[in-house]
């Protein structure tokens, strides 16, 4: 009795370790279940294509990537060169937790033919299914599309960005009409730099929502983006070195400027921003009272369109802050300003000129050769093209 009571007992144990396991296998079962279908449409990057075309990735390092194509997102080989036939699509995917560059001099970028149009989402070439939002390593994406015929671009949804993750990535893209979105509030150094550098055919920039800027990191990023028309709000109150370094420089479609509400300003953040918008008649209140070095160096040179100065609220000028500021502005003929001396006399700069206004050198030379100047009774009168124009009148607050 006792035997048989111990093997019903056993054997009941048995069925429940068995039935145990059977769940255990039915909930790894349905766990891969989900997981497949959640990941079973990866929206993955993809070329679409209306004529033959080949396509090829270029390589600048000994890193290669694991890079993989598809006609059909079922059958999938190593990409090194490829032809296609016209209205085609292919699709790339790839597991690279790593990057798919090591820096900024050795990275990689595809070449293509003939005109395409780009879409789905670049991190499939990261984890393979674009499920990540984070980008694993310092320019990441940098040059991948540069000098590509597309006509519009993929997906860039990472919230978390690196240094130069996106540096050049669309560069001289001279078909490119439509930018990505690009979500990331939080900046890392030059992750923008030169990103859409040359796209001529771009009309509206993309919207950036950043309030957390780090050095460089609009630095040219619409440099020579001659349809430019639309720029995008830049809401950071709080700027850092040469953040909006040559921004917008060449964008001779620019008419009307974006706000620029910072109040705390960096070495050289604006150095060069409009350069050469040759449309730009509307300029941006300037409401900093605090400047630093540089910090409105060769702003609007070159902006022969620009009527009217913004008022300069700093009472005290900063080393260089003004330098160009408004050279070749032929058609300027309204300034401005509150602080209540020129400073020293005699500083170097960073073309080796010397006995020059401390913060002012060079800054209304080639403009409009009638004009005002209004300024605080404090500040002398010098004139000259560091100081104040020859024939313009003077207006004392």
């Amino acid at each position: 009795m006792f035997l048989w009571t111990l093997i019903n007992t056993n054997s009941m144990t048995i069925s429940l370790f068995n039935m145990r396991i059977s769940i255990s296998v039915i909930i790894s079962w349905l766990v891969l279940t989900i997981t497949s279908c959640s990941s079973f449409h990866p929206d993955y990057l993809c070329f679409e294509v209306r004529t033959g075309t080949s396509i090829s990735l270029q390589k600048r390092s000994a890193l290669y990537p694991d890079i993989q194509y598809s006609f059909n997102k079922q059958v999938w080989a190593n990409l090194d060169s490829i032809c296609v036939t016209e209205n085609c699509r292919v699709y790339f995917r790839g597991v690279n937790p790593d990057g798919i560059n090591k820096d900024s001099f050795h990275s990689l970028h595809f070449c293509v033919s003939d005109t395409f149009a780009c879409s789905g989402n670049i991190m499939t070439l990261i984890d393979g299914v674009g499920e990540t939002l984070t980008i694993p390593c310092n320019y990441c994406f940098t040059r991948l599309f540069k000098g590509c015929p597309m006509t519009t671009a993929p997906k860039l949804p990472a919230t978390e960005l690196t240094e130069g993750c996106y540096e050049s990535m669309f560069a001289d893209c001279k078909s490119l009409t439509i930018a990505p979105e690009l979500p990331a509030t939080h900046l890392a150094e030059n992750c923008y730099y030169s990103m859409f550098k040359g796209c001529s055919s771009l009309v509206v920039a993309p919207e950036l929502p950043a309030t957390t800027l780090s050095g460089w990191c609009y630095q040219e990023m619409f440099w020579d983006c001659s349809s430019l028309s639309t720029p995008p709000r830049l809401p950071a109150t709080n700027l850092a070195i040469c953040c909006y370094r040559w921004m917008f420089s060449e964008c001779v479609s620019l008419i009307t400027a974006p706000q620029l509400p910072a109040t705390s300003l960096a070495t050289a953040c604006y150095n060069g921003m409009f350069f050469n918008c040759a449309s730009l008649t509307s300029a941006p209140v300037l409401p900093a009272k605090v400047l630093s070095p540089w910090c409105y160096t060769n702003m609007f040179l070159g902006c022969s369109s620009l009527a009217t100065a913004p008022l300069l609220k700093a009472t005290v000028l900063a080393k260089g802050s003004c330098t160009r500021m408004f050279q070749d502005c032929v058609s300027l003929n309204s300034v401005s300003v509150d602080f209540s001396s020129w400073g020293e006399t005699l500083y170097y700069d960073f073309d080796g000129g010397a006995n020059c206004p401390f913060g002012t050198h060079s800054w209304l030379e080639n403009v409009a050769s009638d004009g005002t100047f209004t300024l605080p009774s404090a500040l002398p009168e010098q004139r000259g093209a560091g100081f104040i124009p020859q024939e313009w009148t003077l207006e004392r607050k």
